[in-house]
């Protein structure tokens, strides 16, 4: 029984690998996608920004921005940000 139980675990892992090399061989056949193509991949790097009230550093994707002495400062949420107005005044 032993015997038959290893013998069907090491046809199922024959199975997955030969599926695993015939994925990567007809992937590198088909040449890299169009959109990721004609991507520049600096464009997806960002610069994190930091809360000056928590110190959190988030995406400024993501960020509350504010123009404060013509400058932008960015919050990670509505509460740091009334903080930071309550503080500066």
């Amino acid at each position: 029984m032993f015997a038959f139980l290893l013998r069907i675990l090491l046809y199922f892992m024959a199975l997955v690998m030969a599926g695993r090399f015939l994925r990567s061989l007809f992937h590198s056949l088909r040449g890299p996608a169009p959109s990721a193509a004609n991507e520049d991949p600096s464009s997806k790097r960002t610069s994190m920004v930091k809360d000056p009230m928590c110190g959190m550093y988030m995406d400024p994707r993501l960020a509350l921005r504010m123009e404060y002495k013509k400058e932008s400062v960015y919050f990670c949420s509505d509460e740091c940000r009334q903080k930071f107005l309550s503080s500066s005044s």
